[in-house]
């Protein structure tokens, strides 16, 4: 059967990491419906309903089928002055996707963050080694049951927001790109190329997709919530400037209270 908005499973935890853009970063033939998308005070009314809908469909690897109409929805930033767009990708009609294998959707619901990433083909989420590459625009990237490391390279206390509770970051592009560069130059010194080394090259030239004065967020708050709303973003930060200083057992404890929080997690997703 075809996926529709009743069909999809239950919420699912999700860490989302989205790039607000510019109106004159789209192409021409969009501007128009996205400013006026913008514009209306009920927009983004609907966007957590469209987002977890495009989340499970990426978590589950399905693409729309050919010809499908694309929908305009988005969540939409105001910062300094300026309106910011955040595309959700939806470019499958109510009834139009491919079936959604049971065993898929079960894997992704109670197994964790491991059958998560098996479930939309491995890999991290476009932004590191070892699964298909997202395309350089998609604006929305999703984690499952966890908040990946690489994604917390990027984020500093002074980001946080007072919206919602703790783990949402919102910063400059800029600040992000000078942030992923520092973190893989400390990763690469001290570390090489392991995993979390390829996960955070791959954020980084995600990030060089965009146009240079839009906003990134880290939506780390129905995740962190399951560990008492500490996101780990302190002891990436941490282990970080650990590693840049030649501090082994600094690096060491960072990690320990990162593994600890992993499991933690994932035992919140058995238990769900």
């Amino acid at each position: 059967m075809p996926v529709t908005r009743r069909d999809l499973p239950p919420r699912v935890p999700v860490t989302a990491l989205r790039v607000f853009e510019p109106l004159e970063a789209f192409p021409a033939d969009r501007r128009a419906a996205l400013a006026s998308f913008a514009a209306d005070p009920a927009a983004g009314r609907e966007a957590d309903q469209a987002e977890q809908r495009a989340a499970w469909l990426e978590l589950l690897g399905l693409r729309a089928r050919a010809g499908a109409r694309p929908e305009v929805m988005a969540r939409v930033l105001r910062v300094e002055g300026s309106v910011l767009l955040s595309p959700i990708a939806l470019d499958l009609p109510d009834e139009a996707a491919d079936p959604v294998p049971d065993a898929a959707q079960d894997a992704v619901r109670d197994a964790g963050p491991e059958a998560a990433r098996e479930a939309r083909g491995g890999g991290a989420a476009g932004a590191g080694a070892g699964g298909d590459p997202v395309p350089p625009r998609r604006h929305t990237l999703v984690r499952a049951w966890e908040v990946p490391v690489a994604w917390l390279t990027v984020v500093h206390p002074e980001d946080l927001t007072g919206s919602g509770g703790p783990g949402r970051y919102v910063l400059p592009m800029a600040r992000a790109r000078s942030r992923a560069a520092r973190a893989l130059r400390t990763l690469r010194a001290g570390l090489g190329d392991v995993d979390v080394t390829l996960d955070v090259e791959g954020l980084a030239r995600w990030l060089e997709h965009f146009h240079p004065r839009a906003w990134v967020e880290v939506d780390a708050r129905p995740v962190a919530a399951l560990v008492g709303g500490d996101d780990g973003a302190e002891d990436v930060r941490l282990g970080l400037e650990c590693l840049a200083a030649g501090d082994p057992a600094g690096v060491a404890a960072a990690y320990q209270r990162l593994s600890r929080r992993s499991r933690q997690l994932l035992e919140a997703s058995h238990s769900s």
